[in-house]
């Protein structure tokens, strides 16, 4: 991939009504086409660093959703949050296991790429809905 910043199309019907949060996920996505690159090329440490890229990344955006879910006082975040944690734990034991075995590295992806979809269209939908029903000044 040249230097431009390529991200896949975004998805409007995944939106949450807020840009910030809109394109964290959107870099999300991106960081997935990362992923998927980088199993094409069969460079496993392209891949592990991607792959700790997107964990960072989840780990940045997951505490900046759940600030937005603080300022709402939306009534389920804390299992949102909870969402969030179990989704870091079930990558950081993709990562290990692609650290052994570079063949785990489609599991990893399709888990990433599963767990977003899903999380974006469900999960943080429940969220924005809520949060657009909020009067609160700069919330979602």
């Amino acid at each position: 991939m040249d230097s431009a910043l390529y991200l896949p199309e975004w998805d409007p019907r995944l939106s949450v009504g807020d840009n910030y949060i809109d394109t964290q996920h959107a870099m999300l996505f991106y960081l997935i086409a990362q992923l998927k690159e980088a199993l094409a090329s069969d460079e496993g440490r392209t891949l592990l660093r991607v792959l700790d890229e997107v964990k960072k990344y989840a780990t940045f955006h997951f505490a900046s959703e759940e600030n937005h879910m603080a300022v709402v006082d939306y009534p389920y975040r804390h299992e949102h949050a909870r969402i969030h944690t179990r989704m870091l734990v079930e990558l950081s034991d993709f990562i290990r296991a692609v650290e052994t075995d570079r063949q785990v590295g489609n599991a990893a992806l399709r888990f990433v790429e599963d767990w977003l979809n899903h999380h974006v269209a469900h999960e943080d939908q429940k969220f924005a809905r809520y949060a657009q029903s909020d009067p609160v000044p700069g919330a979602i």
